[in-house]
């Protein structure tokens, strides 16, 4: 039997998605000699510059780690590494030129959150829940000049829970683009994969959320709204207007009642409190809210956040209030 090939990768990527991958990377036979991430940005309140979590994982595990501003910077750092192999991108945030993707012997490769070409482009979990996806996924695929279009060589596929959350399935996925990860290096490595080529005629693009769209809309369905609010949370959180205040939504449930109770004109309206949450009228049918935060408060439950307060019959508005 022939002996195990190791590959030597580098890694670039940012936030807390690509951690679980970049660790699983570390524990397979391959080895690591580069770690890329996005510069420090400023955050919080101070707006002081923080290091990625990429870059936080690899300080506390003593590996190099480079933070190129730049396609020219990081090409310049990837010709510095002799016989690269191939490079692995989860959630790098800026897309690549193509002397940096045909610089590694085998590519440039990335780690996606959706089953291409479904959500190509910056939030495709986030997309998948607000269009009421059944399911979303995992999909590796070999880089090319396009956003997201390259070939793919593995997909696994992730069922959406009812009240999933992009926050919750962001987790999810970074584990299970973990765990297929290594065995897509043993086979590049030993045999070779086949990537296929996507069909460009099903794509559809994810772009990134912006705050104005997650203002809650009380017109629409309470299917859609709870969508809204589970796909907004946790960046930029949904919002709505409560008295003079904004109202940030973390968690919702859809429920059932007869359509002769609550005519359009209610919607946004308190119709009940209870410990089970707020229940407020919608176009069509009823949102019960589970879990709110008020400007500059904590998260708490809905039950917590309506105790001390009038708030039944109140109406909740879509935006700064008439």
């Amino acid at each position: 039997m022939s002996p195990s090939k190791i590959l030597r990768l580098a890694f670039a990527g940012t936030p807390d998605f690509a951690l679980p991958c970049l660790e699983a990377i570390t524990q397979s036979r391959h080895s690591l000699v580069q770690i890329f991430t996005q510069p420090d940005r400023p955050a919080g309140r101070g707006r002081r510059l923080k290091p990625s979590p990429v870059a936080q994982w690899a300080q506390t595990h003593y590996f190099s780690v480079l933070k190129p501003e730049n396609n020219q910077q990081l090409q310049l750092d990837l010709e510095k590494e002799s016989k690269l192999d191939l490079l692995i991108v989860v959630a790098y945030g800026m897309l690549l030129h193509e002397p940096i993707l045909n610089f590694p012997r085998l590519g440039c490769w990335n780690v996606h959150a959706s089953l291409l070409p479904r959500w190509r482009g910056a939030a495709p979990i986030a997309r998948a829940v607000l269009s009421g996806d059944q399911r979303t996924g995992i999909s590796i695929m070999k880089m090319d000049a396009g956003l997201d279009t390259g070939p793919v060589v593995c997909q696994q596929a992730q069922i959406i829970q009812p009240g999933a959350t992009t926050d919750r399935l962001t987790r999810d996925l970074a584990n299970l683009g973990a765990k297929i990860l290594p065995d897509v290096l043993d086979a590049l490595a030993d045999t070779g994969l086949t990537p296929m080529p996507q069909d460009s005629h099903h794509a559809c693009y994810a772009a990134k959320l912006q705050k104005q769209e997650s203002w809650i809309d009380w017109t629409l369905p309470a299917t859609e709204l709870c969508r809204r609010i589970w796909a907004y949370n946790p960046r930029p959180g949904a919002r709505t207007r409560f008295k003079d205040q904004d109202l940030l939504l973390w968690a919702a449930a859809e429920i059932s009642v007869n359509q002769g109770i609550i005519t359009p004109s209610e919607a946004g309206r308190v119709m009940s409190v209870s410990d089970s949450g707020i229940d407020v009228a919608t176009g069509r049918g009823m949102v019960r809210l589970l879990e709110v935060q008020s400007a500059g408060g904590r998260r708490m439950s809905a039950a917590q956040f309506a105790r001390g307060r009038t708030i039944l019959n109140a109406r909740l508005f879509s935006g700064a209030p008439p």
